[in-house]
């Protein structure tokens, strides 16, 4: 009988033992799913957030007429552009104020840098001409003039209806071709990204605004005096304009009265933004979150319409989880609209982000504002 009792104290004690191990066993493998499921959930969220950081839908204005914009066609028409090419008579535009005279010592302010062999267009209001510049070897210089009609309000446009042009720096976003639109618009239209961030900001209102060019019957400067806001340009002019530039990237510089600089000038004026994209650029890179930030103002507003707090607050979260973040810029263009008295810049460029979890590429508009001799955001937009 006390053998029995000592095997059965025995069995007791291996078969607590079992179960103790087994309960241990348990507890550590729910340990260790509870961890890897709190670590997979920060990395989920570190990717959703970053996806909505870097999600932006623009949406281009729509044109004056017609309403609805029509579909760009398959094919370019080819019958209908050569006879506006040989059949339409020239223009006869007599300016109110002589052209302003280009070269190398006297520069549009508003030019600073571009892509070497990239082109730029500027359209000065008082004298009705349409200026075409190329980059090259770190200067803008003059290639063509072409007259051309502005809005029947010289001033800067403000509202709709006022038949004014608006002036500043703005970017063509697509190009629609005569054949899909009304006779009025001849060889085709560059659609403009007016209004702009500035525009906006200002709260300067329309739409609509389109570099174009006019009914082949009729004669620009003569029978065709003034436009309703639009910039106009006889058809063959503009089927030249449209081999060199390009929708999304060329800039054009709308003024009254341009005003001019000097090389020098510009070249170090375009040091001096290319040194603050630079440090922006390097910030970002080394997960600094609070030296990143300094480059915004406190009234900056992002692509999404986002207020500076908000973009702070998103940028705090993204960043925390990040092992590194690597940025590329290239194609960058930098511009001052004049109206601003060099305290405004435009800076245009293409971005690429890499990061250990997400990756992309957008092209961006910087507007800067120049504070106590040093440049911040206040604003960007993507297209």
């Amino acid at each position: 009988m006390k053998n029995i009792y000592n095997l059965f104290g025995f069995l007791s004690k291996k078969i607590l033992f079992i179960i103790s191990a087994i309960l241990l066993i348990t507890n550590c493998l729910f340990f260790f799913l509870f961890m890897s499921e709190h670590r997979e959930t920060k990395r989920l969220m570190s990717i959703v957030m970053e996806r909505q950081e870097n999600i932006y839908t623009p949406t281009p204005p729509p044109p004056d007429k017609p309403q609805a914009e029509p579909k760009p066609a398959e094919t370019p028409p080819a019958k209908p552009q050569v006879a506006i090419a040989t059949t339409e008579k020239g223009p006869e535009i007599t300016p109110t104020v002589a052209p302003t005279v280009f070269n190398q010592n006297s520069i549009p302010s508003a030019l600073v840098h571009a892509n070497n062999g990239e082109y730029a267009l500027l359209c000065e209001k008082d004298s009705k001409m349409l200026y075409l510049f190329s980059f090259k070897d770190g200067v803008f210089n003059i290639v063509k003039g072409f007259p051309c009609l502005t809005g029947e309000n010289h001033g800067d446009k403000q509202k709709p209806g006022d038949k004014a042009t608006p002036e500043g720096v703005y970017f063509f976003l697509r190009f629609i071709p005569g054949k899909t639109l009304p006779k009025q618009y001849g060889f085709g239209a560059f659609v403009m990204n007016y209004p702009n961030f500035l525009a906006r900001k200002e709260g300067k209102q329309g739409n609509g605004i389109w570099l174009h060019g006019h009914d082949p019957e009729k004669n620009i400067g003569k029978d065709i005096v003034n436009t309703k806001g639009c910039i106009v340009v006889d058809n063959k002019d503009l089927e030249e304009i449209s081999r060199l530039i390009k929708p999304r990237g060329t800039p054009i510089i709308v003024v009254g009265k341009a005003q001019t600089a000097d090389k020098t000038k510009q070249t170090l004026l375009s040091k001096e933004i290319k040194h603050f994209l630079d440090n922006w650029k390097h910030d970002w890179e080394s997960l600094n979150t609070k030296k990143y930030l300094n480059h915004y103002t406190n009234d900056f507003i992002s692509g999404e319409r986002m207020g500076y707090a908000a973009f702070k607050q998103q940028k705090e979260r993204v960043n925390r989880y990040k092992k590194f973040i690597k940025i590329s810029i290239d194609e960058p263009a930098f511009l001052i609209p004049q109206e601003y008295s060099g305290k405004i810049a435009v800076v245009r460029f293409h971005q690429r982000y890499v990061s250990d979890n997400f990756k992309s590429e957008s092209s961006k508009i910087f507007y800067l504002r120049k504070e106590q001799k040093k440049w911040h955001i206040i604003g960007e937009s993507l297209f």
